[in-house]
């Protein structure tokens, strides 16, 4: 993989090597080469001893590029040239009143082609949302159908009261405007067991992995990341989805929990991830810091074990207290508060605001962390797993506080996405769902479960819909439905998304599609055969636009 930065690693030239003969007063003969090995810059005093005792290929890693093997590794891992946009699980643990947040829909026309059977034009509202909260008919609520790029029928709050029902979207435009106008967004219209997450299969974590790997895409964290280790290998509260099994999860509650996967946990509270690389003057410096090295120095620096590797990122540590990776990779810094534009995101927007969850400093910049790391790419997926989402016999007063919640984490995911110009994917799942009191009016309280009135929700934020950009508007043409409601206030099950496991793999379809892989049609299904879907369901998935 040739380097992005050649500057960050060219080789000692013959000016680097003179001018630091003439710093230790040593004479080149002009009719001698300058030394290029360990054994020329030990024999002409370049080198001390000790130093050449403890990195003996330490002249390789500083001086020669094709020797930087270790440097390529790096490389490779931190900046992957082939990538896929971020993908964030956010799991609402008991069964969330989703369906209460925006207006699901009927089919008018049973008999339109599948490809086309939920374009807008032949989706109606069904006849009572009574048992989704919204109350009688359609005309006991109003929606907002421009909040996001696409024409996602989100519910408004109720008019005297903004604080009462259907927060989750009202958070995401409060705090993350702008960039809800990058983002599409669409309803998967499916039912789930109640307060079963293993028997839901909503994790797309093991196809996803699996998927990666048959592309080759490779990762600073190979594991999946997640604030939990769930309970089956996914990072959240919802079993897998598909014959693939991920690799066990990263937990990672902080900054420095991520630190400690990559290798690169700081020295000190001060270096934090800093943006550390080996420039110019330090490789010169580093031949001085070895001539200096006592005896004792040099076995203490060699006592971490015989590999050029470890010995060289040992010397730099004792050197200067900053690590490896980081040393020779220009990269983004792991933290997210080492960004202002998202640090002032999460900490004065978010932090101080959550409703139910804590708004503790470090907890705040613990979530900023995993959606950091989802907006960079930097493991296969990422998940967030909230619990306390089990809404029956809640009032109001402690349901739509958690639903804020929610969308001030979703907000803050596409707001991060959007000031670091990443493109983000986005699904949000509940083991079941909840029904409300039968009442004519709009946001009764909750009385039960109700898992037939699920769905999932899957966002795709991508900064290229913006005016002059590459793909200006393309996201206005994204269903903003899969699957459909009955006049029962039940999710259909004759549907291609008719249960958790087949709605997971669509989903999964879509975020290939996202990200614009010629070959998504085909890969999924060559992996496991229960994400096959025909050419018509594909293009009723995944299709972009009409």
């Amino acid at each position: 993989m040739k380097m992005k930065n050649t500057k960050m690693n060219r080789p000692l030239t013959k000016k680097d090597i003179i001018e630091l003969a003439q710093k230790k007063g040593i004479k080149l003969h002009d009719d001698h080469p300058v030394p290029s090995t360990r054994r020329e810059f030990l024999a002409q005093g370049l080198m001390g001893f000790a130093g050449y005792i403890m990195a003996p290929s330490l002249i390789h890693l500083v001086s020669r590029p094709a020797m930087a093997q270790s440097l390529a590794e790096c490389t490779e891992l931190l900046t992957p040239v082939d990538t896929m946009p971020g993908f964030l699980h956010l799991n609402l643990g008991g069964g969330a009143g989703n369906t209460g947040q925006w207006a699901v829909r009927k089919v008018l026309d049973a008999n339109r082609p599948l490809a086309t059977i939920n374009n807008e034009d032949n989706l109606g509202y069904i006849n009572s949302y009574r048992s989704l909260g919204l109350g009688a008919s359609s005309a006991a609520f109003t929606v907002n159908t421009s909040q996001f790029a696409n024409p996602f029928q989100v519910v408004n709050s109720d008019v005297t009261n903004p604080d009462l029902g259907a927060q989750l979207f009202k958070k995401m435009r409060d705090i993350a405007t702008t960039a809800c106008t990058n983002t599409a967004v669409t309803g998967v219209c499916v039912a789930s067991q109640d307060d079963t997450a293993s028997n839901n299969k909503f994790g797309p974590q093991g196809m996803i992995h699996a998927i990666q790997k048959a592309k080759e895409i490779k990762f600073r964290i190979a594991q999946n990341l997640s604030n939990r280790s769930g309970t089956s290998l996914t990072g959240v509260d919802q079993d897998v989805a598909g014959r693939n099994r991920p690799y066990a999860p990263i937990v990672a509650n902080n900054v420095n929990d991520i630190l400690r996967v990559l290798g690169l946990a700081p020295s000190t509270d001060v270096e934090g991830g800093s943006n550390v690389v080996l420039s110019e003057a330090e490789k010169k410096k580093m031949l001085e810091v070895i001539n200096k090295l006592s005896g004792s120095q040099s076995r203490n620096v060699a006592s971490v074990g015989s590999s050029t590797r470890e010995n060289f990122v040992k010397l730099y540590n004792e050197a200067s207290g900053k690590s490896y990776c980081q040393l020779i990779v220009p990269q983004t810094s792991v933290d997210p508060y080492a960004n202002a534009s998202v640090q002032s995101i999460w900490e004065t927007e978010i932090q101080g605001n959550f409703a139910r969850l804590s708004n503790n400093p470090d907890n705040v910049k613990g979530l900023a962390s995993l959606v950091f790391a989802a907006c960079n790419g930097w493991a296969g997926t990422v998940g967030i797993d909230l619990g306390g989402y089990d809404y029956h016999g809640n009032n109001r007063n402690n349901t739509d506080p958690r639903d804020a919640d929610a969308g001030l984490i979703l907000g803050g995911a596409i707001k991060t996405a959007e000031a670091l110009g990443k493109p983000l994917f986005i699904l949000v799942t509940s083991d079941g769902a909840t029904g409300s009191q039968n009442s004519d009016q709009a946001f009764s309280n909750w009385a039960s479960d109700r898992g037939n009135g699920g769905c999932m929700l899957a966002f795709m934020f991508d900064p290229r819909n913006g005016s002059g950009q590459s793909k200006e508007n393309y996201l206005a043409s994204v269903s903003t439905q899969l699957g459909h409601f009955t006049d029962g206030q039940s999710a259909s099950d004759n549907t291609p998304v008719g249960d958790p496991e087949r709605a997971t793999m669509a989903v999964i379809h879509r975020y290939l599609a996202f990200s614009e892989f010629n070959d998504w049609k085909t890969i999924a299904g060559a992996i496991d055969d229960r994400a096959g879907f025909t050419a018509q369901e594909l293009q009723y998935i995944a299709k972009f636009g009409a």
